[in-house]
C-alpha cells in the first residue's frame, strides 16, 4: 500500500510548514483539501536506547492501529516493554537481505578502488555508518573484501545481537525494516527530522474523499538521537472491512441526539 502512489507524503508534511502559515485560508494544499491538514503534537514515549521501540508503540496505539499489528503479525503485546522485546527480535529476523544489500555495496567499493586493500578499504569505510566501522576495524585481523560471505556472516551476526539486544540504540537499519513490517499491517511509517506543527491526517482524507488512503503513524527524531512520536488531535474514526467507516457508539449516541433536539 505504500508503494509510488505515496512516496511523497513526507515532503507534503514538510511543505506545510511553509506554505500553510495562514492556515484559515488556504484553500487547498497540492490538489488535496485542507481539511486533511491537521495541528499535532510531539509527544515523548521514553527512551534508555528504546525510544525508537516506544514511540512506535505510543504511536500506534494512540491511532487505534495496534490491534492491526497485532492481527497483522500473528502476536500479542502486553505492553511498550513487551512490545520492545518482540519488536526487536522480528527486525532482527528480518534484516538479512538489507545486511546484505549493504555489505554487497561496501564490498564491491573497496575492490573497484585502484589503490592497494588497505588504503581502500579505510577509504571505503568513511562511507559507511559508524557501527559498520567499528565491526570491521574489531575483526582487522581478517581479509576483507575477498569473500563476501564471509564479511556478509560476521556482520550480520552482530547486528542481530545488537539490535535484540533491549537498550540499544536504533539505527537506519531498524527503521528500515520496521517501514516493511508495518507496511504488510497496511500501516505507512514516517519520520521527521524536522519539526512540524500540522501534518497530513489520512484518515480524515479518506473520509472525504471518493479515494480510501493508507492508514499512517508519523515520528519525530531529533537530531538523529532520540525518537518522539507525533500525536494526532483525535482518534481515527474506525474503518469497516471495505475501506468505508462506522461510527461508534458515541458517535451514533451524539448524532440521535441531534435528531431527538430537530423533532
Amino acid at each position: 500500500m505504500a508503494g509510488v502512489k505515496y512516496i511523497h507524503i513526507e515532503v507534503m508534511d514538510l511543505q506545510i510548514k511553509s506554505e500553510l502559515n495562514n492556515y484559515e485560508t488556504s484553500q487547498n494544499f497540492g490538489g488535496i483539501s485542507n481539511i486533511g491538514v491537521v495541528n499535532v503534537a510531539i509527544k515523548d514515549a521514553g527512551g534508555g536506547g528504546n525510544c525508537l521501540y516506544f514511540s512506535l508503540y505510543e504511536a500506534l496505539q494512540s491511532r487505534g492501529y495496534l490491534n492491526m499489528l497485532s492481527e497483522s503479525l500473528g502476536m500479542q503485546f502486553i505492553d511498550k516493554h513487551d512490545f520492545n522485546i518482540k519488536i526487536r527480535q522480528l527486525i532482527a529476523d528480518h534484516v538479512d537481505g538489507v545486511i546484505r544489500d549493504m555489505i554487497q555495496h561496501f564490498c564491491n567499493s573497496v575492490m573497484q578502488r585502484n589503490m592497494p586493500g588497505v588504503e581502500s578499504l579505510k577509504i571505503s569505510l568513511l562511507a559507511q555508518p559508524l557501527w559498520l566501522q567499528n565491526i570491521i576495524k574489531k575483526h582487522a585481523h581478517i581479509r576483507f573484501c575477498g569473500n563476501v560471505n564471509q564479511v556478509y556472516n560476521l556482520v550480520l551476526e552482530e547486528v542481530k545481537a545488537s539490535i535484540k539486544t533491549a537498550g540499544n540504540w536504533a539505527g537506519e537499519i531498524e527503521v528500515q525494516v520496521a517501514t516493511n513490517i508495518l507496511d504488510t499491517a497496511g500501516i505507512i511509517l514516517s519520520v521527521h527530522n524536522t519539526k512540524l506543527s500540522k501534518l497530513i491526517d489520512f484518515e480524515i482524507l479518506s473520509r472525504n474523499l471518493d479515494q480510501v488512503q493508507p492508514h499512517r503513524i508519523v515520528l519525530y527524531n531529533s537530531g538523529e538521537l532520540h525518537y518522539q512520536y507525533y500525536l494526532f488531535p483525535r482518534p481515527p474514526i474506525k474503518r469497516n472491512r471495505q475501506g468505508g467507516y462506522r461510527r461508534t457508539k458515541k458517535q451514533k449516541k451524539s448524532r440521535k441526539h441531534r435528531k431527538s433536539r430537530r423533532v
